[in-house]
């Protein structure tokens, strides 16, 4: 279905612009993922290329720099593919930029990227909507926080408003808590102290407002951090996961959706799962940029589909233009 929509979507746009429209990748930043940001750019470019997309690509070296420079390009290119993980690539600054300027782009609005970037924000979304969530608190300094009972261990420790699993940990005694909360707070101004699920690790990627096969990731170690994510080749992946009964696929996309459309997300997007040993998936959080290494998930449930590489990134070009037509 969704790869039926992107093939006629750019049959569309060959035969009304004699091309793909033209594109610019922003790629870069300022933050702990510009490394991972560039791959992924660089990954994006080299695939709209191969669809015959015309391409613009812009490593940002800061915030002021894309602020002066974006307005200078507004007239040279149809649409934005914005690539830039974490901070104001992420967080709605960007989004509200574009906006400002009338540049279609690829992804979610200000409003939805705002929120997904601010974890605790989409958890009392979802919360009031009956999904499961872990249980959480909410610190912002390492002598702000809350005081869990010995009971309460393992718990994860992660900053709340930062990508690729930056700055995560899982901690079994107040020793461990109290230091992992000080490495947390090296990514970001407030940290998520959640309850740990013990199960396995779903990912669902959402293209168009559908739901692919789900993957399950296993990392070597315990948590699936930014090295098992984007360094390490031992990470396993499997699409489908094994041994999960298809009913229970059903409910992982139902609530994957669900998770997704609540913050007003669209385009394209992942929702992050611990299912447990009752079956049951308990949300983590939803990316709303996520990464397209030769890591990264979303093509893996791309390929799943059948789809190329390619065809995937002009596919949600295509969705960003699609009202090229009013122009």
């Amino acid at each position: 279905m969704v790869f039926e929509q992107f093939a006629q979507r750019a049959v569309y746009f060959s035969k009304h612009f004699g091309q793909l429209p033209r594109v610019l990748v922003l790629y870069g930043g300022e933050t702990n993922e510009r490394e991972v940001s560039i791959q992924s750019g660089k990954a994006v470019v080299k695939g709209l290329k191969e669809g015959k997309a015309e391409v613009i690509e812009y490593e940002v070296s800061s915030w002021e720099e894309l602020l002066a420079e974006l307005p200078k390009l507004k007239y040279d290119v149809d649409v934005v593919f914005n690539l830039i993980h974490g901070g104001k690539g992420e967080d709605g600054s960007l989004h509200a930029l574009l906006d400002m300027l009338k540049i279609p782009y690829v992804g979610s609005n200000q409003v939805a990227s705002a929120l997904a970037m601010h974890k605790e924000y989409c958890k009392f979304i979802w919360s009031a909507l009956g999904l499961n969530i872990p249980s959480y608190c909410l610190v912002s300094s390492d002598r702000d926080k809350c005081k869990p009972k010995k009971e309460d261990y393992p718990l994860i420790v992660k900053p709340a408003n930062e990508g690729s699993s930056n700055g995560i940990t899982k901690v079994t005694n107040e020793a461990q808590l109290n230091q992992a909360v000080i490495k947390a707070l090296r990514f970001s101004d407030k940290v998520l102290i959640e309850q740990f699920i013990e199960g396995r690790e779903i990912t669902v990627s959402i293209i168009d407002g559908e739901a692919f096969t789900p993957i399950e990731i296993i990392p070597v170690n315990e948590v699936y951090d930014y090295h098992a994510k984007y360094v390490a080749n031992d990470t396993q992946f499997f699409c489908p996961p094994k041994n999960i009964p298809e009913n229970q696929f059903s409910i992982l996309y139902e609530q994957a959706k669900l998770a997704y459309s609540s913050i007003g997300a669209r385009h394209w997007g992942r929702v992050d799962f611990i299912v447990d040993s009752q079956g049951i998936p308990w949300i983590l959080e939803v990316n709303l940029i996520p990464g397209m290494t030769s890591h990264s998930l979303v093509p893996q449930a791309a390929a799943e589909q059948g789809m190329t590489f390619s065809q995937l990134v002009c596919g949600l070009v295509s969705l960003a233009n699609y009202k090229l037509e009013y122009k």
